[in-house]
């Protein structure tokens, strides 16, 4: 099954799945930008970021093969080719944990997380 209800797939009835997939992918991307900096008192994700060119080469060869695999992927990925406007939705919410986590970290105290750490005592 390729759709809700839909047993073959065609253009039409996975485009829904193609603009899930490409934000899914986005928001993942997005978000290895954020796991940068985890510290509550580092707001700024984007500091030193092209000190690792390695990292930086990774998240554009990441978005160019998803790129290719929306567009080109067709039936054996069941992908379908995005208007500039679908990509630019699924972009507009990959961007979101880019503006979140800074307002979070501002927001909400670590203290709130440090209670729910467990207490782990070192192992023999």
């Amino acid at each position: 099954p390729c759709s809700i209800g839909v047993k073959d797939w065609t253009n039409e009835s996975g485009k829904h799945y193609c603009i899930f997939f490409h934000t899914f992918v986005l928001l993942q991307v997005f978000n290895e930008i954020n796991a940068r900096k985890l510290k509550s008192s580092e707001v700024n994700v984007f500091s030193n970021f092209f000190n690792n060119p390695l990292f930086f080469i990774i998240l554009i060869l990441t978005l160019a093969i998803q790129f290719v695999c929306v567009e080109y992927g067709g039936h054996s990925l069941r992908t379908v080719p995005l208007t500039v406007n679908e990509h630019l939705i699924c972009l507009g919410l990959g961007v979101l944990p880019i503006i979140a986590s800074p307002i979070f970290k501002i927001l909400v105290p670590a203290s709130l997380f440090n209670a729910l750490s467990k207490n782990e005592e070192p192992s023999d």
